[in-house]
């Protein structure tokens, strides 16, 4: 299965009056559905861990979610500790705002 999952980039995109564009929302969207997803397959391997097709699903879908956080990551804010990146010179984890501030607008 080949993933292909990238945003297109276009940063002049309009903000909503929480500060997130509407292509940031969707990112947003799509990697809470995906962790959804997750915690289902989750569920179902305790107690089917010998189901090879579940576990690939569960591979695929695992993959695709930390290729779509690094890619939110690196074009907004990091989503966890494991995304922040160490090329900065300051800690930009606790400067963005978390993106759930004002999601219920």
């Amino acid at each position: 299965m080949a993933m292909n999952y990238n945003y297109r980039r276009n940063v002049n995109m309009p903000e909503s009056r929480n500060g997130m564009n509407s292509e940031q929302r969707k990112m947003l969207n799509d990697i809470g559905m995906i962790s959804l997803v997750l915690v289902d397959m989750t569920e179902y391997l305790d107690t089917h861990p010998e189901d090879s097709e579940a576990i690939d699903y569960f591979n695929y879908y695992s993959a695709l979610k930390n290729q779509m956080t690094k890619e939110y990551s690196e074009k907004y804010t990091p989503l966890s500790l494991s995304t922040v990146s160490n090329t900065s010179k300051k800690w930009d984890w606790a400067l963005d705002a978390p993106p759930w501030k004002g999601m219920g607008n």
